[in-house]
C-alpha cells in the first residue's frame, strides 16, 4: 500500500481467492505502519485491503480510522457524495434512488469504517448528517421503501451514530420526526405488528439507541432480524451489550467515595459519559513485566520483581488501557479503580469480550486507595490526577500504596499543548454547558462554526471530537487542570520518588537528544520544560512520565 511517506508492503500468504491473509505479526507491524499515515492511493485493490483489515479481529481500529478515511475522500465517486452533500439544495434525497449513486455507500470499506470506528472527517459527517435526514423523511413520509442495498447503508449509518453517540446536528423538524417514529415504533412493538419494521427501526437507530424504546425482549425475540446479519449485529450493539452492562453495573463492588466535591461532579460526568469510546483494541504476544521495563530503561540494569506483578490502574474509565495492560503482561496481576460505574460496567463486559482474566475491578475513590489494605509493584494514572481538585493529594495516595522499587506512570495535561482548546473552553464555561445530548450537540456545532472552518487545523483534528463523551471530556470537563515539567519538578519534589523518564516518539526523541545529550532519557524536568517552550505541540495534550519509588 502506498502511503504518505513511503511505500509499506504487508507481508503474508493469498487464500484460494487471492485475499492476503497475512501472519499476525506482519498485520499489526502494517497497522502501526499507517497509523498516523495518509493513504495516497485511492484504487479498488487499496481499499479493497483497507476493507480487510477492517473485518479482521484483534485490531484497535481507531489506529486505521484517519487512514480509511482519507481513502475514501480520495476515492472520486465517494467525495462526488460528499460534494453533493456540501450543496446548499441537497441533491441526496433524488440521486439516492439511484442505483449507481448508491453503490460507492454498499462498499466493503465505507460499511467496515461505519460500523468500526469514529470517522475524524467534518466533510463525512456532513454527508451522513443529510444521508440521516433523507433515510428519515423516506421511511415516515412513505415515500419509499428501502430495498436491501438501502437496509445495508442504513444499518451501517445507524452504527456510526451509535459509535458517536449521536454527535450529529439534529434540526428541531428532524426531532419532532424521530418522536413521531418513536411513538409509531412502540406502538408496533406493543401490538406485534412489523410491517416494515426493520426500516424504521433502523432510521431509528440512527437517531438514539434502540434499548430506548424499552421493547428489548420483543425486539431480541424477532427471529428474522436476529437471522440478518446486519440487524442481528445492530441489535446486539443496541439492545444486548446494553442489558448486560446494566446487570455487570447492579454486581459492581466499592471500596468507597471520599465525598470530595469535585471528585463527586466527575464521577456524575462519567456516569452519564462514560470515556473513553472505544470498540475494540490490538492484543499482541505477552511478555514479562521486568523484562519490559528493562527494555524501556536500560540504565535500570537488571530489574527484579516477584511475580505475580501487582499492578494498580487507578482510573481506568471504561477499560481501555487497563485491559491492554493485563493482556500484555503474562506475569501480572491488574487491579483496575474507577468512580464511574457504568465506565466500569463497559470495561468489565469487554474484558469478558477478549477473555482478559488476570484483571479485576472495583468501584472506588483513589484517595480512598489505602482502605484496600494492599500494596502494588507497579501503579499507573494517566489522563486521571489533574481532574481532581489537588492532584498532588491523589499523587501522594498513590505513592503510599507503591512498593519501594515500585514503578509508577503518569499522565497529566500539558498547559501548552492545550492551548488551542483554551478559546472553545472559555466559551463553554461563560455558556455554563451542561452534559445533557441536547446541550452538548448543540454547543459542538457552535464550536465547528466558530473554531472549525474548512482547512484549518484545530480541534477538527483531535479524535475525541467527533464523539460526544470525547467532545465532553475534550471541552466541556467539569474539572481540568495543566501542568508544564517545570511545575512538575515543584510538586514532586518532596515525595520519595526518582524521576525516570518522558514517553515520545522516537523522532521527538532524536530531536530532544541532539539538543541535551547530557539527559538522554528526557528525566530532568527543567531541560524538558525548556525543549517543550520551543516545541509546544511536542505531548499531543497529555504527557507520560515515568517514576519509581525510592527504597528507603
Amino acid at each position: 500500500m502506498v502511503t504518505e511517506g513511503g511505500t509499506e508492503q504487508l507481508e503474508g500468504v493469498e487464500d484460494g481467492r487471492g485475499r492476503l491473509q497475512p501472519d499476525r505479526e506482519s498485520l499489526l507491524g502494517f497497522v502501526d505502519a499507517l497509523r498516523g499515515r495518509k493513504v495516497n492511493s485511492s484504487s479498488p485493490a487499496v481499499r479493497r485491503l483497507m476493507a480487510e483489515l477492517f473485518a479482521s479481529d484483534g485490531i484497535d481500529l481507531r489506529d486505521l480510522a484517519e487512514a480509511a478515511t482519507n481513502l475514501l475522500t480520495l476515492w472520486p465517486r465517494f467525495n462526488g457524495l460528499i460534494e453533493d452533500a456540501a450543496q446548499p439544495g441537497s441533491v441526496m434525497p433524488e440521486k439516492l434512488c439511484l442505483a449507481e449513486y448508491l453503490e460507492p455507500l454498499d462498499d466493503p470499506l465505507v460499511h467496515g469504517l461505519l460500523r468500526k470506528a469514529i470517522i475524524p472527517s467534518l466533510r463525512i459527517e456532513r454527508l451522513l448528517t443529510v444521508l440521516r435526514r433523507t433515510y428519515l423523511l423516506w421511511v415516515e413520509g412513505g415515500e419509499y421503501q428501502p430495498n436491501p442495498c438501502h437496509l445495508r447503508v442504513m444499518v451501517s449509518l445507524a452504527c456510526q451514530c451509535f459509535n458517536n453517540e449521536y454527535a450529529y446536528a439534529v434540526s428541531p423538524a428532524e426531532q419532532a420526526t424521530v418522536e413521531a417514529l418513536r411513538r409509531r415504533l412502540e406502538e408496533q412493538l406493543a401490538t406485534g405488528d412489523r410491517r416494515g419494521l426493520g426500516g424504521s427501526l433502523a432510521t431509528y437507530a440512527m437517531h438514539a439507541p434502540l434499548w430506548t424504546l424499552h421493547a428489548d425482549m420483543r425486539i431480541l425475540e424477532m427471529s428474522e432480524l436476529q437471522s440478518s446479519p446486519d440487524f442481528g449485529e445492530l441489535i446486539a450493539r443496541q439492545v444486548r451489550e446494553h442489558s448486560e452492562e446494566e446487570a455487570i453495573r447492579k454486581e459492581v463492588a466499592s471500596f468507597g467515595m471520599s465525598g470530595e466535591p469535585v471528585t463527586d461532579a466527575v464521577r456524575q460526568q462519567y456516569e452519564a459519559s462514560p470515556y473513553p469510546r472505544w470498540l475494540g483494541i490490538t492484543i499482541r504476544d505477552p511478555v514479562r513485566y521486568a523484562d519490559e521495563m528493562a527494555r524501556r530503561f536500560p540504565f535500570l540494569g537488571l530489574i527484579e520483581i516477584d511475580s505475580p506483578v501487582r499492578i494498580l490502574i487507578a482510573g481506568c474509565g471504561t477499560g481501555y488501557h487497563a485491559i491492554q495492560v493485563a493482556a500484555k503482561y503474562s506475569d501480572a496481576t491488574v487491579l483496575a479503580i474507577d468512580i464511574s460505574k457504568a465506565s466500569l460496567a463497559h470495561a468489565i463486559r469487554q474484558a469478558r469480550r477478549y477473555g482478559v482474566s488476570n484483571i479485576e475491578f472495583l468501584h472506588g475513590d483513589l484517595l480512598r486507595i489505602e482502605r484496600l489494605g494492599k500494596q502494588f509493584d507497579v501503579v499507573e494514572s494517566v489522563g486521571v490526577l489533574h481532574h481532581l481538585a489537588d492532584p498532588i493529594a491523589g499523587f501522594r495516595a498513590l505513592t503510599n500504596v507503591l512498593a519501594p522499587g515500585g514503578f509508577m506512570q503518569i499522565g497529566l495535561y500539558s498547559r501548552r499543548a492545550r492551548l488551542g482548546l483554551a478559546p472553545a473552553q472559555r466559551l463553554a464555561k461563560s455558556r455554563n454547558i451542561g452534559g445533557s445530548p441536547d446541550e452538548l450537540r448543540l454547543f459542538r456545532q457552535e464550536v465547528i462554526a466558530t473554531e472549525c472552518d474548512e482547512g484549518r487545523v484545530g480541534l477538527a483534528d483531535i479524535s475525541d471530537f467527533f464523539c460526544l463523551s470525547g467532545f465532553r471530556d475534550l471541552i466541556c470537563h467539569v474539572q481540568e487542570l495543566q501542568f508544564t515539567p517545570a511545575e512538575l519538578k515543584v510538586a514532586l519534589q518532596n515525595v520519595n520518588v526518582s524521576m525516570l523518564g518522558y514517553r515520545v516518539d522516537a523522532r521527538t526523541l532524536r530531536a530532544y537528544r541532539e539538543r541535551f545529550p547530557e539527559d538522554p532519557d528526557m528525566r530532568d524536568f527543567e531541560l524538558v520544560d525548556r525543549f517543550e517552550a520551543d516545541h509546544p505541540d511536542m505531548f499531543a495534550n497529555l504527557p507520560k512520565f515515568w517514576l519509581r519509588k525510592n527504597a528507603g
